[in-house]
């Protein structure tokens, strides 16, 4: 189990880009059994990178795991 940790909640997404139409879903604040796969990457802007990884559960796309100088978007003991 994960817990979504932002109060907006986490939006799945169709690519890893916070990008214009690529939102799929928002999984609202909460505890969720995500199916992660081994597809992960890493986007640069800037002097920011972000840490990104594909689902196949609850919802299949790509979520944010942070950013650098941010903070994390899931949490719990059990995540990943």
């Amino acid at each position: 189990m994960c817990e979504v940790l932002p109060s907006e909640g986490l939006v799945v997404r169709s690519q890893p880009s916070v990008s214009e139409g690529t939102a799929l879903y928002t999984l609202p604040k909460g505890n969720y059994q995500f199916q992660f796969t081994n597809n992960h990457v890493t986007t640069r802007s800037g002097d920011s990178e972000r840490y990104w990884a594909y689902i196949t559960a609850p919802y299949a796309g790509w979520i944010s795991l942070g950013a650098t100088g941010g903070t994390f978007n899931l949490g719990g003991r059990e995540c990943g």
